[in-house]
């Protein structure tokens, strides 16, 4: 496969323009291109005596399934304010030694105790990287629904010492058959969905002037930023990775202009391959009760945006309201472009 460059603003132009789901196959190469550079900067810039030090220091994950134990694999470090990308997640998708069903529970186990945890199943060999959050049944207990086919598992998890890591597992998940009587009521289907229209867009505590309207301009080198920070591991020793008053914190929101199937959520943070950013997204009929649909974190894989979906979608909703949580690096939420993907 040859290798190519592209820059970001190239990247996300395609990931918000029109053929947004339709994506060609040269941009499904560019992809790649961009994982195999990162690949060859991980060897060039971090020798492997340095990561095996770092190693050292990471929090150990495994998940728990069918009275069996899996060791998982660290992708993520943050330790004293600085980000380290120990492995990247296995794409050999055909080498997956695990096998989840549907509807089954899962757990996960460190060998200390993390403040906020949260599961997802991860496609990192799409045209654009996606992340399906788990359904929590427990806290440190999930319910394995979504995707299926091969993908990566992925948990993040924040410490009391402010540590953060992610971890993953290559995983076949499988559905459930329709005559073994397990079979839940078909929901609303969000096979090829469209970028939406955004007819309005309004943000609280914002930075300057510049205005919420940027995340909409389909240019990476402009975001909308607020105008303080928040102190996550504050606010996660309090409530974990679930904050309680999230409407008090700083929120952008998007009018979709009438009621919409909601998919999924695309977002580019800036320098979004440099940090990790905690946020929760609601939903509303009216602009004024909302719904709350989950919480998230960014994925430091590259600077351009990632989807991300939730149990309870598709939803129908005219307002979707991305509420800021805090920054792994202790930053201001700067968000330099979003999309709403649906019907």
């Amino acid at each position: 496969m040859n290798k190519i460059i592209i820059s970001k603003k190239v990247l996300f132009r395609e990931f918000i323009g029109k053929r947004f789901i339709a994506i060609n196959s040269i941009f499904s190469l560019a992809i790649a291109g961009i994982l195999i550079s990162t690949i060859i900067v991980y060897g060039q810039t971090q020798a492997r005596e340095t990561i095996a030090a770092l190693q050292q220091n990471v929090p150990r994950a495994q998940l728990i399934y069918n009275n069996h134990k899996y060791d998982m694999s660290p992708f993520i470090f943050v330790n004293n304010g600085n980000l380290n990308k120990i492995q990247f997640p296995t794409l050999a998708y055909n080498n997956a030694k695990l096998r989840l069903q549907e509807g089954s529970k899962i757990s996960f186990q460190f060998n200390k105790q993390p403040i906020g945890l949260d599961a997802f199943v991860v496609d990192y060999d799409g045209d654009i990287p996606s992340l399906h959050a788990l359904s929590r049944a427990g806290p440190n207990t999930f319910e394995v629904k979504g995707p299926q086919g091969f993908y990566n598992l992925e948990i993040h998890a924040l410490f009391p010492d402010g540590q953060y890591t992610s971890h993953t597992i290559l995983a076949d998940f499988v559905g459930r058959t329709f005559n073994d009587g397990l079979a839940s009521q078909l929901q609303e289907s969000c096979d090829a969905p469209i970028k939406l229209q955004v007819t309005g867009v309004e943000a609280s505590n914002q930075k300057d002037m510049t205005g919420a309207t940027t995340v909409l301009d389909n240019n990476l080198g402009t975001v909308w930023s607020a105008d303080k920070a928040i102190d996550i591991m504050s606010s996660a020793r309090k409530h974990g990775l679930v904050d309680n008053f999230v409407n008090k914190n700083s929120w952008i929101q998007l009018d979709l202009g009438k009621e919409r199937s909601l998919c999924s959520i695309g977002i580019a943070y800036d320098n979004g391959d440099r940090s990790v950013s905690f946020f929760t997204v609601q939903t509303s009929m009216d602009g004024i009760q909302f719904r709350k649909l989950g919480n998230a974190q960014s994925t430091p894989i590259n600077a351009g945006g990632s989807l991300y979906s939730f149990p309870d979608l598709p939803y129908t909703a005219r307002y979707i309201r991305i509420t800021n949580l805090g920054d792994i690096m202790g930053a201001p939420p700067s968000i330099a472009e979003v999309i709403a993907v649906g019907k």
